[in-house]
């Protein structure tokens, strides 16, 4: 699968590959944009990672087995489904 896609704001940080699409991380410095952690399939945003806070970003996220963990700037963990809902989250500071 080939990602032929522009940032929507600042730059992308990290793409991680699935078989149906790309879970994609943009820089979160500046970001203008409803996440900065999203989806694509077919080059097109099937869904954006809801965020813990209004004006948050995500500053990194790893997969845990069935789940994405996004950490954010105002200090959330958050526990995320396969669809970008948030399930849980902490705050960590």
């Amino acid at each position: 699968m080939k990602i032929n896609f522009e940032p929507i704001s600042t730059s992308i940080e990290q793409i991680i590959p699935f078989k149906t699409g790309y879970l994609i991380l943009e820089d979160y410095y500046k970001f203008v944009g409803k996440s900065n952690l999203y989806f694509i399939e077919n080059d097109k945003i099937i869904w954006f990672a809801e965020v813990p806070a209004e004006d948050d970003v995500y500053t990194d996220f790893r997969l845990d087995q069935e789940y994405i963990i996004g950490f954010t700037w105002s200090c959330f963990m958050v526990k995320l489904s396969a669809t970008g809902e948030i399930i849980s989250s902490e705050f960590t500071k």
